[in-house]
Order: C-alpha cells, then sequence, then structure tokens
C-alpha cells in the first residue's frame, strides 16, 4: 500500500524530523513507521497503484477537552539575614 503525504509533517512522531510532501510505501523508512498515524490524522491519504488518491477517507479524532482550574497565587514572605545577625 502507499500514502500520499500533502504537506511537510513535522511533529513529536518523528522527534521533530520533517517528512517531506510524497508518495510513499507505507514500510519506507522515511516515514519512520507512522503511515497509520498519518491517515488517521488527515496527514496523508492511500493512494491507489495508478497514482491516483483513493476516497477512503478516515474522520479525524475529535479534539480532547481539558479542564482548567483557576486559582490564585500565594505570597511567600521571605527575609534575608546576614549570618553575623544571627549569631
Amino acid at each position: 500500500m502507499r500514502i500520499k503525504l500533502n504537506s511537510y509533517y513535522i511533529g513529536w512522531k518523528t522527534n521533530e524530523r520533517k517528512i517531506a510532501p510524497g508518495i510513499y510505501d507505507v514500510n519506507d523508512d522515511a516515514i519512520f513507521g507512522i503511515a497509520d498515524y498519518l491517515i488517521r490524522n488527515g496527514h496523508a491519504v492511500v493512494v491507489e497503484e495508478d497514482g491516483a488518491a483513493s476516497v477512503q477517507q478516515v474522520p479525524k479524532p475529535k479534539p480532547r477537552r481539558v479542564a482548567v482550574k483557576k486559582t490564585r497565587a500565594k505570597v511567600v514572605k521571605a527575609t534575608l539575614v546576614n549570618k553575623d545577625e544571627s549569631e
């Protein structure tokens, strides 16, 4: 199976290394073994043998919501003491 990468991919899956746009075999070392990830997240599409992109599109996963808790900063008072004064 081959995939077509639509644009450059740089991310944590490749340790921030670039994958250039183009057509790749799923076993190509240039895509670092993340063909399924690229297809699933819309970075690439499956390509038929004649070079045309197939209609198989996998929907993007829904983004996760993160709860943020607002808190107030606590003020801490610090006093510097000279060593000579503490004795």
